[in-house]
């Protein structure tokens, strides 16, 4: 993985492995743009720099092995490496103890390469007889917990039955659509749901902006505002996603937002607010941010990197 990283800088040539490891819609950096200096920034910068320790598993993730891996990469030794002066005290999902808001790319994989092993994934209950629960439900052309972690593209999709049934039950040509999906962790929907929808829609009132109807999607990822923008013709769409139980709390929520979201879109036109739970960004607060922020994605038209906030 470091050497990867190394060819990824130009630092050594690239293999035949090198360009499939990139994240969905990115591509390599122009080969022979070797810099003169490196600096790590982000949950491993640290750890490029930390001597090896006997406990190699201490952060849960392969983190320090990484950073040891790299420190003692032989074509990472052929540039000056500075040490960056602030860096995020956590990898991969702990980062999001600390991050509210990001944009950019959300990694996809083939399974062929990364196989997973023993991830956990918490679904929302079959039986949702709770009557505050949202009442529409409808599924993405996964059908098991295993098919939605090998198959993200599916994910992503949905049958003609349920894109009539989402046109037929929702609000046509919304100005926000606002929908609530599992992802890995049905806990994080328990848990923020309840407190963050209304604070939304009422933030969204006080912006006098109009939300359609909310519904439940099963097995959803964020690609799958794509399908559903495009059939009900949405200004902006919003998911409300279930993250990885992973470092910090098996409750983190996050909301993946898009103006005039389509299929096949950069992820670069996609805004995220992350780390909502108790322990983070509060339910109450984040619906009031996500309300501003869907505010400014009307007022310039557009969403993602292309969007200013002051």
């Amino acid at each position: 993985m470091a050497h990867q990283l190394a060819m990824a800088r130009s630092l050594a040539p690239r293999d035949s492995l090198h360009a499939t490891l990139y994240t969905t819609g990115c591509e390599p950096l122009p080969a022979g743009l070797s810099p003169g200096v490196i600096c790590f920034s982000g949950g491993v910068a640290d750890l490029v720099e930390t001597p090896r320790s006997a406990d190699p598993f201490r952060y849960g993730d392969v983190g320090p092995l990484l950073g040891a891996a790299i420190a003692e990469d032989s074509a990472f030794r052929l540039v000056e490496r500075h040490r960056a002066a602030e860096t995020i005290a956590a990898t991969v999902v702990g980062a999001g103890i600390h991050t509210t808001e990001v944009s950019g790319a959300t990694i996809e994989f083939a399974q062929s390469l990364l196989p997973l092993q023993n991830v956990p994934i918490i679904r929302v209950p079959d039986d949702r007889s709770d009557p505050d629960s949202l009442s529409e439900e409808i599924e993405t052309r996964c059908r098991t917990k295993d098919e939605y972690l090998t198959r993200p593209d599916l994910g992503a999709q949905f049958d003609d039955e349920a894109i009539a049934e989402v046109k037929q039950r929702c609000q046509p040509n919304p100005q926000v659509q606002v929908y609530v999906s599992d992802g890995l962790s049905s806990t994080a929907v328990e848990a923020n749901v309840r407190d963050l929808l209304p604070a939304l829609l009422q933030g969204l009132k006080l912006h006098g902006l109009t939300a359609g109807t909310p519904f439940f999607v099963k097995y959803g990822r964020v690609r799958s505002m794509e399908p559903i923008s495009e059939a009900l013709g949405a200004g902006v769409t919003c998911v409300l996603l279930g993250e990885h139980p992973g470092l910090a709390t098996p409750e983190s929520l996050s909301a993946y937002l898009a103006y005039q979201a389509r299929v096949g879109m950069p992820e670069s036109d996609r805004n995220c607010v992350s780390n909502i739970h108790r322990e983070g960004t509060s339910p109450l607060e984040a619906g009031a941010h996500i309300a501003d922020l869907i505010a400014e994605m009307f007022k310039q038209k557009t969403s993602g990197i292309n969007l200013k906030m002051g």
